[in-house]
């Protein structure tokens, strides 16, 4: 799947090229601010305080701000992380 600024994410997707890549995830997380996702993680010691810090995954129902990217569909329709 390839995506671009004011693309709607529709599926879970794996990122597996990204250029500048933020996405806008406040119908999930209610934040107000853009998220960097990029194809590497960048956590520190693998430690995550929610699902939503994956930033090597984009959600359905979040829409890209800027950037582009290339991923692959993980999950979809009823099987996403947010339904």
């Amino acid at each position: 799947m390839v995506l671009s600024a004011g693309s709607m994410i529709p599926a879970d997707i794996r990122i597996i090229e990204s250029k500048d890549l933020y996405v806008g995830q406040s119908s999930l997380t209610g934040e107000s601010d853009s998220i960097k996702k990029s194809a590497e993680s960048s956590s520190i010691n693998g430690k995550l305080e929610s699902l939503s810090d994956l930033d090597t995954i984009c959600f359905m129902g979040t829409n890209v701000i800027s950037g582009s990217a290339k991923g692959v569909v993980i999950k979809t329709a009823d099987d996403t992380y947010f339904r």
